[in-house]
């Protein structure tokens, strides 16, 4: 959300032809991605680490209530998806901010 805050405020500065402020804004966008991509990876880790206490406590239930446990096999898939997604996600907002802020230095 931030991004596309920034980015519309880098097109008005660009239309307006404050190149200056455009190349600021690009900055901050960097700035702001950066670590929200550090944090985002860390709460899907943290997801991750949860996963096996999850299946033993899925397990545990499953043979207390008598029925066959059903393995959480799609959980590994799942976290290699999901840090896919997070570094695809970022690297491309990364990419357009860095087009950007280059765009904006030029001009």
């Amino acid at each position: 959300m931030a991004t596309a805050i920034l980015f519309t405020a880098y097109i008005s500065a660009i239309n307006g032809k404050h190149y200056g402020i455009a190349a600021a804004l690009a900055l901050a966008g960097l700035g702001l991605t950066a670590p929200m991509a550090l944090a985002v990876l860390g709460e899907v880790n943290a997801g991750a680490r949860a996963a096996p206490g999850l299946m033993e406590l899925h397990n545990r239930m499953a043979s207390r209530l008598r029925i066959e446990p059903i393995h959480l096999a799609a959980i590994q898939a799942g976290r290699t998806q999901r840090r896919v997604g997070v570094a695809i996600t970022f690297g491309l907002s990364s990419l357009l901010e860095f087009s950007g802020l280059l765009y904006a230095l030029i001009h």
